[in-house]
């Protein structure tokens, strides 16, 4: 299978908001916050790859398309093994990638820009169910 290429990735972590304040120590002992402004291309790029985004829509073109999910986990934390009821707690790392062919963008277009911080809950996410855990919950959303 070919999987085509991209110029550019859209990194799933948290987005930068347009302004952000940080504290600033004064030397003559006050406090003061400074304002940054984000980058505007980042801003214009985030605008128009998402004003016309269905997050509830898989991302291919042809809907018998199959999409690729790459899935990968990483055991963070062994909480407790219950060997009478054969129950273990963990705490894993869960990474997924994917192609979203409408999540692609010239970089020369947009000042530069080739990553973009987006909040998952903006974009399609897979569904992905971990079927025999020891509490019987299958629902495929892991927000809390």
């Amino acid at each position: 299978m070919m999987v085509p290429s991209c110029s550019t990735f859209i990194a799933l972590l948290l987005l930068l908001p347009s302004t952000f304040t940080l504290p600033y120590f004064d030397p003559d002992g006050g406090h003061k916050a400074v304002t940054y402004e984000a980058n505007p291309d980042a801003k214009r790029l985030y605008d128009d790859l998402l004003s016309n985004y269905n997050r509830l829509i898989r991302p291919v073109i042809n809907n018998t398309e199959t999409l690729t999910v790459w899935l990968g986990l990483k055991l963070s934390q062994l909480i407790e093994v219950n060997l009478k009821s054969q129950v273990m707690t963990t705490n894993l790392w869960v990474q997924q990638k994917w192609i979203d062919y409408k999540l692609r963008w010239d970089p020369e277009e947009y000042g530069g820009v080739d990553m973009l911080y987006v909040p998952s809950e903006h974009i399609w996410l897979p569904d992905i169910v971990l079927y025999n855990n020891a509490d019987g919950n299958y629902e495929g959303n892991t927000d809390d």
